[in-house]
């Protein structure tokens, strides 16, 4: 009983606070009162930490420089791709702020774009999270990902060419128009861009980074840099004021966002007031929580592929940045992230794709400018990984800025980091990787020991992720949403979407469950076998009234893959396997029964001793976005894929 009311007064008083905060923040606003200026004193004699005297020509070939423009002109445009590959319209036609340049055109950055659904700029932050508009199917992340501001570096980087198309002043007047319009429509603690520390953070570091490419000096009698820099004490004290402070709780890839940010915005803006107690507070806490967070194997400990890139970019690109500001982390720290870059070396199909394991709501800490297949995020993180753990980070900070935001070309398809690759296992996060010849499979096994996962898994235990030189065939069927449609999110991540052998159920079963909830995670044992003509896996998982069994075979040289499931138990209803293929995969249905898969410039055919459908199916790549693609769907047996 005590525990309850310890727990209910916990609450209370958190929610005293939150009031006492909202009313604090209304009063400020209609009264004009909030200042946060920088130490008078120290402000003008350390601004050379904030932007470097070093001009930055960048020299790209034409195809490349012509990407960026294209970036570029639809910044200008307000035109911005946001959780899919269709560009929007994201301005506001009504009303027009105060204090722009020229023919600005507002932007709304309260609403989701999808559903039409607008946030009130007042509204209280914490009621926002807790009483979300489902009802509309609106999704709280459009408005997010807008205010990260993470598209506007691309204006910077248009800046530091050799030869410039535009004059400067259009892509630096621009920005401070953007940086105006959202200060006069999003006051400091109110609407939906304060609700959590993680987006602060992230649009904290986009305003930085791209002030600092801008190479401007601060003018200290000019009222666009005064504004500037007050918005920018503010999100610093708000990230500071919402530091943790549960000592047991265990934190995740927010706080891990929350804390980066504070350390960048008191190491990289020195003379805020306060900075030294910020950056020593933020560096501790950096130290700390990668410790916390990785795992042994050099995992993160939330169940996700997509979530391990986020938090390995939130550690590595805050270690570049340190060390080019001369505050390094300690050697353990490079160390682990080290570790995590190894993680995704070895998850990583030699085309550089990540398998979706996990939820995937395609964050970024820092997003680079991406140009085509040649520049992609694992390889960008592989690369400047490596140069971080060997010590060859650039030593000034805008030098370093553009290794992190120009993402450089690629060898494709990569070389096995070693021939004959070996297999790896990753216990703790229960990955299992099998490659040989052109085939690699990434298997979930389990980490055992854990009753259920967090709330950024699936239950996807014993499904796996199969590559055919690179390219994806037999996929995971990613995310989609979170909050705006639950059913769709449930079924994006229950059992019955992935590809492990399973006894049907109804919807009934997952379709009410909370996005979040955590996932029942069996008891599993596995083995490897590295036989002479062939690699195999054996996995089996315990469920309450059933045991799951998978083995899957590789061919030496990779001619062929065999998958044997079976299913030993007591419950209604049949045993059934789902194979989501990837949508450029090409399935043919033949007269004997068989499947013709055309990849890329090969073909395999799919047989098995059951009987195979092909249905629709839907494959989400990223966030907010889903295919049409198919998936072979039958009774759980054997399956045999080969070249055809």
């Amino acid at each position: 009983m005590s525990v309850i009311l310890r727990k209910i007064a916990y609450k209370a008083v958190l929610l005293i606070k939150s009031c006492y905060c909202y009313f604090v923040a209304l009063i400020s606003y209609f009264a004009g009162t909030i200042d946060c200026r920088p130490n008078r004193q120290d402000r003008l004699g350390r601004c050379d930490l904030l932007v470097s005297d070093l001009a930055i020509n960048i020299f790209l070939d034409a195809i490349e420089t012509k990407k960026i423009l294209e970036a570029v002109n639809c910044v200008l445009a307000h035109r911005l791709k946001i959780f899919d590959n269709k560009y929007i319209d994201v301005t506001k036609t009504n009303s027009k702020p105060k204090d722009l340049f020229g023919k600005y055109r507002p932007i709304d950055w309260h609403r989701d774009f999808k559903s039409g659904y607008v946030w009130n700029k007042l509204s209280m932050p914490e009621f926002i999270l807790r009483y979300l508009p489902t009802s509309y199917g609106a999704d709280i992340r459009w408005p997010w990902e807008l205010s990260r501001f993470q598209y506007a570096t691309a204006l910077a980087i248009a800046t530091c060419f050799k030869e410039k198309v535009k004059s400067e002043d259009e892509y630096w007047n621009e920005f401070k128009d953007q940086i105006t319009d959202w200060i006069n429509n999003n006051p400091s603690g109110l609407g939906v861009n304060w609700v959590t520390p993680m987006d602060v953070s992230m649009r904290t570091v986009s305003w930085l980074i791209t002030f600092i490419l801008f190479n401007n000096k601060y003018d200290c009698n000019n009222i666009w840099y005064q504004k500037f820099f007050n918005s920018l004490c503010q999100h610093a004290l708000f990230l500071y004021n919402k530091r943790s402070t549960k000592l047991c709780e265990r934190k995740g890839n927010h706080y891990a966002t929350q804390i980066a940010g504070l350390y960048l915005v008191s190491s990289l803006y020195p003379t805020i007031k306060g900075s030294v107690k910020w950056r020593s507070f933020a560096k501790k806490q950096l130290e700390k929580q990668i410790l916390e967070q990785v795992r042994p194997d050099g995992s993160h400990f939330e169940d996700s592929t997509l979530y391990h890139l986020l938090v390995t970019e939130i550690f590595l690109y805050t270690g570049i940045l340190a060390d080019s500001l001369g505050d390094s982390f300690s050697v353990e720290y490079r160390n682990t992230v080290g570790e995590m870059v190894n993680v995704i070396k070895k998850i990583a199909s030699s085309r550089y794709d990540i398998p979706q394991i996990g939820d995937n709501d395609d964050g970024y800490f820092i997003k680079p400018v991406f140009m085509d297949e040649t520049h992609t995020r694992a390889g960008h993180i592989l690369n400047l990984g490596e140069q971080y753990i060997n010590h060859k980070i650039e030593i000034d900070l805008n030098k370093a800025l553009i290794d992190i935001i120009l993402v450089k070309k690629q060898e494709v398809p990569r070389k096995s980091p070693a021939d004959p690759p070996p297999t790896y296992v990753f216990e703790d996060a229960g990955w299992v990787v099998l490659e040989e010849g052109p085939i690699k499979i990434i298997m979930c096994v389990g980490n055992n020991g854990v009753e259920c996962r967090g709330g950024h898994s699936h239950e996807d235990i014993l499904s796996f992720t199969l590559y055919w030189k690179g390219l994806p065939v037999i996929v995971d069927p990613g995310t989609y949403v979170y909050t705006p449609d639950r059913y769709m999110r449930n079924k994006f991540r229950y059992a019955m979407s992935h590809n492990q052998p399973q006894y049907e159920i109804g919807e009934k079963e997952w379709s009410n469950n909370n996005v979040f909830s955590k996932t029942y995670a069996p008891a599993t044992e596995y083995s490897i076998n590295d036989e002479n003509k062939q690699k195999a896996i054996y996995a089996e998982a315990r469920y309450e009234n059933y045991i799951a069994k998978r083995a899957i075979k590789i061919d030496k040289g990779g001619n062929g893959i065999a998958i044997y499931d079976e299913l030993d138990g007591s419950m209604p209803g049949r045993g059934v396997v789902s194979l989501c293929l990837h949508p450029e995969v090409i399935c043919k249905v033949c007269n004997n029964g068989q499947f013709e898969l055309t990849v890329g410039e090969d073909k395999l055919v799919l047989e098995s001793d059951g009987i195979f459908q092909k249905k629709k199916a839907g494959y989400s790549s990223g966030y907010g976005q889903i295919t049409e693609t198919y998936s072979l769907a039958g009774e759980v047996g054997n399956i045999n894929l080969k070249l055809l």
